[in-house]
């Protein structure tokens, strides 16, 4: 009986694992938070990794409108291995994260990075209130950003960027974040 060797590789490319190429979870959510970082540059944002910080998010985004600042937190979320045929994708995370990350009184984002080779994509999810098992589960493929459609990807930043500030605009109002309609919620 032959013993079956364990694959220590977050990617399914067989040149890399031809190769012995042994990219660690670590590496991988580095490179998906760079590929986060670029592509959001490009839609004039500044990205702020915040490391230890704050645990439950990994970045502050913040733009600037008519000399007002708007920010937003996001947590990245990085993957070698997702389902193609699928119209969501894992979202990465657990109720109790997806709840801790809900309670921020910032607009708050999932960014689940898909770090193929080749197929670099993020899929991005707004994360309020309330939640059940659809909501923190799973990232739809509706809003994808990807430097290979990157007036697309404009145009869902554009979207993010009037999320915040419309968000923004209400958030004196009490119990706000949990009645908050996103832009992003019909995926």
């Amino acid at each position: 009986m032959a013993v079956q060797e364990k694959n220590y590789f977050w990617t399914n490319d067989p040149l890399a694992v031809n190769l012995g190429v042994d990219i660690d979870k670590n590496k991988q959510g580095v490179s998906g938070e760079a590929y986060f970082c670029s592509m959001f540059t490009q839609g004039n944002m500044y990205v702020e990794f915040l490391g230890d910080k704050a645990p439950d998010v990994d970045c502050l985004v913040s733009f600037k409108v008519n000399n007002q600042i708007y920010e937003f937190l996001v947590q990245v979320k990085s993957t070698g291995d997702l389902n193609e045929c699928s119209k969501t994708v894992s979202s990465g995370i657990t109720r109790d994260e997806y709840e801790r990350l809900s309670c921020y009184h910032l607009p708050t984002y999932l960014a689940r990075v898909d770090m193929r080779i080749g197929h670099f994509k993020i899929y991005m999810k707004a994360v309020f209130l309330p939640v059940d098992e659809s909501t923190y589960s799973m990232v739809g493929k509706r809003y994808v950003l990807s430097f290979d459609t990157l007036p697309e990807s404009r145009e869902i930043m554009n979207g993010i960027a009037t999320d915040v500030r419309k968000y923004w605009e209400g958030a004196m109002k009490s119990d706000y974040k949990s009645s908050f309609k996103s832009y992003f919620e019909n995926e």
